[in-house]
């Protein structure tokens, strides 16, 4: 509640300050005798989205005041229209962005954690089920885990991750 009654205020104060300072407008006769400076070319850039809007419906005022002084007020007016137009924009796009990226990222862990116990529960299943057909010739039985050595584990290990692999990319191009 306490950010919201800042930013109405915030706002009330910034639409008071562009209603006040419309007698500094561009167009206006303040420039009949001075010419517009960097800082008038600051605050016509600043007010250029209100000024739009008015001279839509009269033709009293301008959005650029073509009496100025040069580059100077030039370069005001950008920086004006940077800062109410550009600036902070892409902000809260990253915010975002790295939001999703966290939720992805969580996604996958999780959905690696149950590949690697459905992988484990079939590859132990398979062995319980070789150790079974094995016993009687001897093979497998009595080397205590009865899961072979470590190359096998190795090759194994190689082909399931192979298989994801291509798996994950089907379902990607399938995207």
């Amino acid at each position: 509640m306490r950010q919201a009654v800042r930013s109405f205020l915030a706002v009330s104060l910034l639409c008071v300050l562009l209603v006040g300072g419309t007698g500094c407008v561009a167009g206006s006769e303040r420039y009949d005798e001075a010419r517009a400076t960097f800082w008038s070319g600051l605050f016509h850039g600043l007010i250029s989205p209100v000024t739009l809007v008015i001279t839509l419906f009269t033709g009293k005022i301008d959005m650029y005041e073509a009496r100025n002084v040069g580059w100077g007020y030039d370069c005001g007016f950008f920086i004006g229209i940077s800062l109410i137009l550009g600036c902070g924009c892409g902000s809260s796009t990253k915010a975002s962005r790295r939001a999703r990226l966290k939720r992805w990222a969580a996604k996958c862990d999780a959905f690696g954690d149950e590949i690697e116990r459905e992988i484990k529960k079939e590859v132990l299943d398979a062995l319980h089920a070789k150790q079974g057909e094995g016993a009687g010739d001897g093979e497998g039985a009595g080397d205590g885990e009865g899961a072979g050595d470590e190359e096998s584990w190795s090759e194994i290990g190689r082909k399931i991750e192979g298989k994801v692999k291509r798996k994950l990319k089907e379902w990607a191009d399938q995207e």
